[in-house]
């Protein structure tokens, strides 16, 4: 039961007897005095403010208390529950000790009281790590902890905003005396990881294109077949040839070709040969080139409308790549 304002105008007019030229602790008691009489007529803000100037001024459990009370009737019970535990641990100061006492006393029974009618407001973020979220209770940030067990907070309406990733939801919770009020947020899977956005997913790199690598093969295959048949004719010519100049000039030297019989027909065996020689290896290079392209042309057939089809083809003393269209 709340104690009458009397003690407390008895504790202030004994400081001003210790002090009778003390001008502050003079004011102290007027603003008690006009606190007094606002917080009986149950003007609480009023009461609030003339207390706050004399608690400013002289320190005691007494005003404390009566700051609480008038907290507690203005719904702020967050700020009367610090000022209930300050209270309980002020010393007399100036004041009467039995009157200091008994405030003391009563700040611990109403801070108790108090401490089960204020509000609690639980977030839960579900398929989202709730620490991963940053919340706001009007404006200010509250720890993720405090918010899973439940954040104690005044009564009345308050604005909640969650953020994860690039989303933002906020709601009005409504609270009320001894409550805890629960707030839901349901974040989309494409965000709701982390605070920070989850890039979407890159597309794999396009396999090689195999009918194109397939198309280079056999054109290699082609080329390579063309080379070596034309070494094979040239070849054929070079050892007729070759056969021809034993029998007509058996002292012939191939490397030394006279400009006189049998000079033109020796340098024609010669262009012959190296003819040969040049084909030869222009078609070996097209068969590696192309056994190199079959080896790395993907193994995975993908399904595509039919296409152009060349195939090499080599015949006696000629050759040539045949396709369909």
């Amino acid at each position: 039961m709340r104690s009458s304002w009397a003690p407390l105008l008895f504790l202030l007019i004994t400081c001003k007897a210790f002090a009778q030229d003390d001008a502050a602790v003079t004011s102290a008691y007027e603003f008690a005095a006009q606190g007094l009489k606002a917080f009986e007529a149950g003007q609480s803000t009023a009461a609030l403010d003339k207390f706050s100037r004399a608690y400013a001024i002289v320190k005691l459990p007494s005003l404390a208390v009566y700051m609480a009370r008038a907290d507690v009737n203005l719904g702020h019970y967050l700020a009367a529950a610090a000022l209930y535990a300050e209270a309980s641990q002020l010393e007399d100061g100036l004041g009467d000790h039995d009157v200091q006492q008994t405030a003391r006393e009563e700040a611990r029974t109403e801070r108790e009281a108090l401490l089960t009618r204020i509000p609690r407001l639980v977030v839960q973020t579900p398929g989202v790590p709730l620490q991963s979220v940053a919340v706001q209770v009007d404006g200010t940030a509250v720890p993720s902890a405090a918010l899973a067990e439940g954040w104690q907070l005044d009564p009345g309406v308050h604005r909640v905003t969650a953020i994860s990733g690039n989303q933002k939801l906020e709601q009005d919770a409504t609270v009320g005396d001894g409550s805890a009020q629960t707030v839901v947020f349901k974040f989309q899977a494409a965000t709701a990881i982390g605070a920070h956005e989850i890039p979407p997913m890159q597309a794999a790199p396009p396999e090689p294109d195999s009918r194109a690598m397939r198309n280079a093969t056999w054109v290699s295959f082609g080329v390579g077949g063309a080379a070596l048949a034309f070494s094979g004719t040239t070849a054929i010519w070079a050892a007729v040839k070759m056969h021809d100049l034993n029998k007509t000039y058996p002292n012939w030297d191939a490397n030394h070709c006279a400009l006189g019989s049998p000079g033109g027909d020796c340098r024609e065996y010669k262009t012959l040969r190296t003819l040969t020689i040049v084909g030869f290896y222009t078609g070996l290079a097209g068969a590696t080139t192309g056994a190199v392209l079959l080896l790395a042309t993907p193994s995975k057939q993908t399904r595509h409308p039919p296409a152009a089809q060349l195939t090499p083809w080599v015949g006696l003393g000629s050759a040539g790549v045949q396709g369909r269209f």
